[in-house]
C-alpha cells in the first residue's frame, strides 16, 4: 500500500469510528498524572495541543491573527480549534481528498494539496501551524521554505511535533532549519514528559480503536498509534523521543 493510500483509508477509518484526531495530545487539566483514559477523551487530549501551541504562539505575537494556515489540518478538529482561541480567518491543506471533503462539510475552508507546494501567493498569511506535520515527513527543509515564503511580515510559524532525540539536540535541529529557510526561534517549549504520559496511559483507549480497523490493515495502524509492541511506543517507553512546541519569525521581524 503506498503512503498516499494508507493515508487515505486511515482517514476513512477516522469516519467510520468516529475517531477523527489521533495525534499524540497532552493529558488534561483536571487528571492527575498516570491516569489512564477513555477512548472518548483521546480527542480531548489531541485539541489541548491544539489550544496551547495557539495559546504559545500569540504570547509571541505583536498583533492578532487575520488569516491562518494549518499544514496537515486532517478532518478539521483542530482547525476548529485554532479559530476558536486564536481568532482569524483559517484554512487547512491536507493531502488527502477524503479529509478535506469532510473538512468541507462540516463547513471549513480546507483544500487539497501538498505541504511543498502551498496554494497561497507570498506573504498571504499571518499565522502558519503545523501539528506533528513538519518535520517528521520526508522534504521537512522545502515545508519550512513554503511555510517562509507564504508568510507575512510580522507573522509567527507554531510547531508542535514529536523527535527521536534529547530535547536539547531537538531544539539545536530547529534552529538550523529555521535558518536555513530565513526564519528564527522565537518561543521554544519542552513537553516530552506530558505527551509522553499522554502516549503510555492512552495506549489502552487507542488499542480499542484497532479493534475496528480491518483486520489486513492494523500492522500499519499499530505504528501509527503508538501502540504496545510497536517500535514508537518502546521509543516513547524508554524516553528515545521528545516532544517540543516552536514558533518561529522571519529573521529580523518584531
Amino acid at each position: 500500500m503506498t503512503q498516499r493510500l494508507r493515508y487515505e483509508v486511515i482517514h476513512l477509518w477516522g469516519l467510520v469510528t468516529g475517531s477523527r484526531l489521533v495525534n499524540i495530545g497532552f493529558a488534561l487539566p483536571d487528571q492527575p498524572p498516570g491516569t489512564v483514559v477513555e477512548t472518548r477523551d483521546l480527542r480531548a487530549r489531541g485539541l489541548t495541543v491544539y489550544a496551547e501551541l495557539a495559546t504559545f504562539v500569540e504570547t509571541s505575537a505583536c498583533t492578532p491573527p487575520v488569516r491562518g494556515l494549518e499544514i496537515g489540518c486532517g478532518q478539521g478538529d483542530g482547525l476548529r480549534r485554532l479559530g476558536d482561541v486564536a481568532g482569524g480567518r483559517w484554512t487547512g491543506i491536507d493531502l488527502s481528498a477524503v479529509a478535506t471533503l469532510i473538512c468541507r462539510l462540516r463547513g471549513l475552508d480546507a483544500r487539497l494539496g501538498t505541504n511543498t507546494a502551498l496554494p497561497f501567493t507570498d506573504n498571504a498569511v499571518d499565522r502558519v501551524v503545523a501539528v506533528e506535520a513538519l518535520f517528521i515527513f520526508p522534504r521537512s527543509d522545502e515545508v519550512l521554505r513554503e511555510a517562509a515564503r507564504v508568510l507575512a511580515p510580522g507573522g509567527r510559524i507554531g510547531i508542535a511535533e514529536f523527535r527521536r532525540g534529547s530535547i536539547d539536540d531537538t531544539r539545536r535541529f530547529v534552529e538550523a532549519r529555521a535558518e536555513a529557510a530565513g526564519l528564527e526561534l522565537a518561543a521554544f517549549a519542552d513537553r516530552t514528559e506530558d505527551a509522553r504520559c499522554a502516549i503510555l496511559t492512552g495506549e489502552p483507549a487507542r488499542a480499542a480503536l484497532l479493534s475496528l480497523v480491518p483486520s489486513p490493515l492494523r500492522a500499519g495502524f499499530t505504528e501509527t498509534l503508538s501502540l504496545a509492541g510497536s517500535d514508537r511506543h518502546r521509543s516513547w517507553r524508554e524516553g528515545e523521543f521528545c516532544f517540543f512546541l516552536a514558533v518561529l519569525k522571519r529573521r529580523g521581524d518584531a
